[in-house]
């Protein structure tokens, strides 16, 4: 089982920090969102062209591994996708020259099914994914569609998966937590669904409350059947990791990362052979 923490959780940490506090714990992935407190990724020192080759030797030399650059990009109305394209070709830009094999992008929320807006901003979020996905491919990366905001249920996902299902620079970001608001525990048709596209998956775990809303927790203190879900993927041979996204940054109220980041890493283990 592979598994990795996100920065959002620590984004006030150096990489120096992330690398060493990540090797001493065990977890030998490192999904990127904030650096020294910077969020955008072309702006990390770490990252610039002239550190690039010395911050990959050294991730080399620690056995460790960028594994999604993740991005606040979303399609949300005409000025904001044409935002989110400029920030996600520079992303792209960015883990092509670092190795990263995935940008992280969300849907983020389409009208209701009734409204006459719906299918103009379907087609905008479609179209924006395939622009993205095609500068991807070129430059060997994925894009990474969230399950996030209410593109994570399969009345509002399916048109995308259809659509781009045979894209090589497409793939499906998996947060558990969002889709859980709609499903709970019954999840199977939802995962049959993102399935074939499935690349990485974040970790995490809340208390349901209603209107598809959540009072975070830390991992194994809420509801989401995190152990049915880790065996589902495992016994279908899910090799990508399992990502552990701590929203500390959103919600100071959570355990501080020396906290809940040794936790995350002891709960999984019970899961492995």
């Amino acid at each position: 089982m592979k598994l990795s923490i996100t920065t959002l959780g620590c984004c006030e940490w150096s990489l120096n920090k992330v690398v060493g506090y990540f090797k001493d714990i065990g977890v030998k992935g490192i999904e990127v969102r904030g650096l020294s407190d910077v969020m955008n990724p072309a702006e990390m020192e770490c990252f610039k062209k002239e550190n690039a080759e010395g911050t990959k030797k050294y991730l080399r030399a620690n056995g460790m591994k960028l594994v999604c650059l993740d991005t606040s990009c979303k399609f949300d109305d005409d000025e904001m996708a044409k935002k989110s394209i400029t920030e996600g070709i520079s992303a792209i830009d960015v883990a092509s020259e670092m190795d990263i094999p995935y940008i992280r992008v969300f849907g983020n929320k389409l009208p209701e099914l009734d409204d006459d807006s719906r299918d103009e901003a379907e087609a905008r979020m479609i179209n924006s994914l395939r622009e993205l996905s095609d500068y991807a491919e070129k430059n060997n990366v994925k894009v990474l569609l969230e399950t996030h905001g209410n593109v994570c249920n399969i009345e509002n996902i399916k048109g995308a998966l259809e659509a781009l299902s045979e894209h090589k620079g497409f793939g499906i970001l998996w947060d558990i937590a969002h889709s859980d608001t709609y499903y709970k525990e019954n999840i199977e048709e939802f995962y049959d669904l993102i399935k074939p596209l499935l690349c990485h998956v974040h970790m995490k775990d809340h208390i349901r409350l209603p209107d598809h809303q959540k009072d975070i927790k830390d991992i194994g203190e809420g509801e989401i059947p995190i152990e049915k879900i880790v065996k589902m993927l495992l016994s279908d041979g899910y090799d990508g990791y399992f990502s552990f996204e701590h929203e500390r940054k959103w919600h100071p109220e959570l355990s501080e990362p020396e906290v809940a980041f040794p936790k995350f890493v002891e709960y999984m283990k019970r899961f492995e052979d």
